[in-house]
C-alpha cells in the first residue's frame, strides 16, 4: 500500500513539473510584460514632482508642445469684439505670433503681457500679427487688457480645442487650485467659465505664411516666456 501511494505521488509530481515547465516561458513573458507596464505607469521622475508642485496634473494630461518645422493646426475663434479670427486666413496676409497665457489672476502673465505690449511694435514692424489665446472668459479677457494695456488680439478658447491641438493644455492639481484661491483670491475654473480647472503652458509659436512653425518657446516653468527679440529673429 505504501509503495502504491509513493508511486502515485511520484507520477503526479512528474506531471506537475512537466506542466510547470511547459507553461513557464509564456507565464514568465506575461509577468515581465505586465511588470514593465506597471513600472512605466508608476515611474515618477524628479522633474514630474517639481512640475506637480506648480500645478501640473501630469497623470491626466501631459503637455509636450509642438516642434519647429511642424504644420501649425488651423483654428477659428471669435474675438470679444465679434471678429472671427481664422489662422489660415491670417497667414494669407502675414506671419502670426501665437502666444498662450493663463489668466488675469496670474501676476506673472500680467507683467509679461505688459512688457510684451511695450515691444509689440517691433513685431508689427516685421510684418506679423500677434494673437493671444487663453482659457479665460471674455469678461476676464477685458480685465487682462485693462491690467496690461494690451491692443493686440486675445481669443477665448472656450472649448479648449486650440490649446489641445497645440499640445499646451494641462489639468491643474487640487493643491495648486487651493493655493491660487488662498493666495490670489481667484478660482481658476470659475475664471475660465468651467467646472474643471485647466490651463495652457504659456508657450509661443512663430508661424510662417506657409503654415510652418518657425520658432517655439515651450517651458513647463510658467515664469519662462519668449522674448520679443527671439520672436523677431524668426520672422
Amino acid at each position: 500500500m505504501k509503495n502504491t501511494l509513493l508511486f502515485i505521488t511520484l507520477i503526479f509530481g512528474v506531471f506537475a513539473c512537466k506542466n510547470t515547465s511547459e507553461n513557464s516561458p509564456a507565464q514568465e513573458k506575461s509577468k515581465m510584460e505586465n511588470s514593465a507596464k506597471k513600472t512605466a505607469q508608476n515611474t515618477t521622475t524628479d522633474s514630474d514632482i517639481r512640475w506637480t508642485k506648480i500645478g501640473y496634473d501630469l497623470e491626466k494630461i501631459r503637455p509636450t508642445g509642438l516642434k519647429t518645422g511642424m504644420k501649425a493646426p488651423d483654428f477659428s475663434l471669435k474675438a470679444p469684439d465679434g471678429e472671427v479670427v481664422k489662422l489660415s486666413e491670417e497667414l494669407k496676409k502675414h506671419p502670426v505670433v501665437l502666444l498662450f497665457y493663463r489668466g488675469q489672476w496670474c501676476p506673472v502673465c500680467a507683467r509679461y503681457l505688459a512688457r510684451f505690449q511695450e515691444s509689440a511694435p517691433q513685431i508689427a514692424a516685421a510684418g506679423a500679427r500677434v494673437i493671444a489665446v487663453t482659457p479665460e472668459t471674455n469678461e476676464n479677457i477685458a480685465k487682462t487688457i485693462e491690467k496690461s494695456n494690451i491692443d493686440f488680439t486675445i481669443l477665448y478658447d472656450a472649448n479648449e480645442s486650440v490649446m489641445s491641438d497645440y499640445k499646451v493644455l494641462f489639468s491643474v492639481t487640487d493643491d495648486y487650485q487651493d493655493k491660487i484661491r488662498k493666495g490670489l483670491k481667484s478660482d481658476i475654473a470659475v475664471n475660465n467659465g468651467k467646472t474643471e480647472a485647466k490651463l495652457p503652458v504659456p508657450a509661443t509659436y512663430v508661424i510662417g505664411q506657409d503654415g510652418i512653425i518657425k520658432f517655439v518657446q515651450f517651458d513647463l516653468n510658467y515664469k519662462n516666456r519668449a522674448s520679443v527679440e527671439d520672436i523677431v529673429k524668426h520672422l
